[in-house]
Order: C-alpha cells, then structure tokens, then sequence
C-alpha cells in the first residue's frame, strides 16, 4: 500500500528590491526565471508573532514583584534564506547571481517592501532595511545558498492599499413650493427635488493591529475639516487649497506612499504641517473595526473631495 501524498497547496511567492523567490507547498520544483535561474525559498523566519519590549521599574530592596509600565511591540527581525541554482549547461552564471545578490538592498536611505503572498490570504507587506551582512554559500557547482537578515522599523505586516473617496456633501436641491398658487397635487404628482449626499465614506481595517490612513484633500477647498464620526476626532486645514492642488496628509509614525511620518505636504511635496491640528489626535482605524469619515467645508464646490488611502495591519 502506497503512502498517501500532500495535495498540490500552490507557491508562497517573496518579492523583495526586484527579486522574486519561490517556495512550492509541500515542496518540489519552483518556477524558473526567463534565464532559467531557479529562486527558492528555504527558510523564512521572524514573519509570523511579534517582539515586546516590557517596562518595568525597579522596586525598592526587600520587597517582592516589579512596577510594570506600558509594554510596545520591537522592531520585526526577519530571516531569510534561498539558494539560486543555474541551469546545468550554465555554471557560470552563478558568480553574477552572487554579485547581483550583494547588491539587494544596497540603498540604505530608503526602506524596501518584503512581500509575501500566499495561497490562502490576501499579500502581506513589511517595510525593511538590511539588518546583517548576506552571507552566500556554495553548495554545487550550480548552487549557492544565501542567507540575510532584514529589520522593519514598522513591526506590523500591512495588506495592499486600498483607497476610497467621498466629496462635500452636496445640499438638496428643487423640493416643495407652499407659495402661491400652492401644491399641485395633479399629474405627474409632487416633486419633493433631489436629495443631497452625505460627504462621509466608511473605511474598514480587517487586520489584526491599528491602522492610519494617508489623506488627500483635494482643492478647490477654502478650508478643510476631516471628521471621524465614531470617535470624534476632528482634524483641521486652516489654509486654501486651489483647484488641480491636494494636500497629501500621512497619519501614521512610519513612512508611507514615500511620506514622512506624520507629514502634510502640498502636491505630496511642499511641507504644510503648520496648518494642520489635530487636538484630539491623528486620525487611525482601529483594529478589526472601521471608521466613518466625513469631509466639511466653509463653502461647496463639486470638485473637492477627500481620498482616503489604507491598508490593514496585523501583528
């Protein structure tokens, strides 16, 4: 009797700095680049729980216990480790791949996207930076293995962004004329006129771990106010914003969409955070929960609206 087999699960696909690394689950074979070049995961660690940095403050000699303070999440360390295997009849082509693994990562002024993807869930992403040297191994003639360690600053792992938007509300118009001669009841009936809209979109975050948006208002608004209606939080722009302008707003510590954080920039580049107040804190989304965003403005205009970018966290 034959041992039963594993089904056919599908690739966990690694994307980091251009390059794509594979893993077949429950093992096997990979796809191969155009050149023929497999890339293959061994080895990814650090991806999955969470570090806690715990404070605590000492107590006085004799007695028993610590004073324990707020606890935060560390930096996320990741481990990875691959081996690149040529094709057969091209053995030389590995002292090129090693230097073209050398070079990953290599500028160290900005932070570079880790993706993976899976069968079963939607892509994850971390922000990450080289942590240790890459260490390459030969194991063949055609192989070599390298291994490398990277650290997020951002230790929350985020799903693709998303964005919704919502313009002003826009007032009713038409409706009911009591003047004289009065209400015509006859054929078609009465017009009660067009309703307005809201001026609110709703932004959920499935994860696992708070999120903050990145907002884009956009011009012409001779003032901004951005409301999150469960909570209250209400953020302000005390300037104009002129028509083909928006003002790009990152809500979150760490960098994202190439913002600082906690940045207000016109066009995504002129630095505007004087204007901006927040007296009861930034906008987030909390975990597993949504919020309800409303724009308000001192005068309407159908061409301002607000741009909500998000992406949901997980621990």
């Amino acid at each position: 009797m034959s041992a039963p087999t594993l089904p056919e699960l599908g690739i966990v696909t690694i994307t980091i700095n251009g390059f794509t690394l594979y893993h077949r689950i429950p093992g096997g074979p990979a796809p191969a680049d155009a050149d023929g070049v497999e890339w293959v995961t061994e080895k990814l660690t650090g991806w999955g729980g969470a570090g806690v940095r715990a404070a605590r403050a000492a107590r006085p000699l004799g007695r028993h216990g610590s004073f324990r303070g707020q606890s935060s999440r560390t930096e996320r360390v990741i481990g990875l480790t691959f081996a690149v295997s040529t094709p057969y009849d091209r053995p030389e082509m590995g002292p090129a791949l090693d230097r073209r693994v050398a070079a990953m990562c290599a500028d160290t002024s900005t932070l570079h996207t880790l993706t993976v993807s899976d069968p079963w869930s939607v892509p994850l992403s971390a922000d990450v930076e080289l942590d240790d040297e890459i260490l390459p191994e030969w194991v063949s003639r055609w192989t070599m293995r390298h291994s490398a360690q990277f650290a997020a600053p951002d230790p929350r792992l985020h799903g693709p962004w998303i964005t919704f938007e919502t313009p002003l509300p826009e007032p009713p118009t038409g409706g009911l004329d009591f003047t004289s001669p009065g209400l015509n009841f006859t054929a078609p009936g009465l017009n009660f006129g067009t309703p307005g809209s809201p001026g609110t979109v709703v932004v959920p975050n499935p994860g696992t771990a708070d999120t903050s948006p990145v907002l884009e208002l956009v011009g012409p608004l001779p003032d901004a106010q951005v409301i999150c209606l469960e909570t209250g939080v209400r953020a302000s722009f005390t300037q104009p914003i002129e028509a083909g302008h928006s003002m790009w707003i990152n809500c979150d510590e760490f960098a994202a969409l190439g913002l600082s954080g906690l940045s207000v920039l016109l066009d995504a580049q002129s630095d505007r955070r004087r204007w901006w107040t927040v007296p009861r804190g930034w906008p987030l989304i909390p975990a597993g929960g949504s919020v309800t965003f409303a724009l308000r403005s001192s005068a309407y205009n159908p061409d301002a609206k607000l741009r909500v970018r998000t992406r949901s966290a997980w621990w």
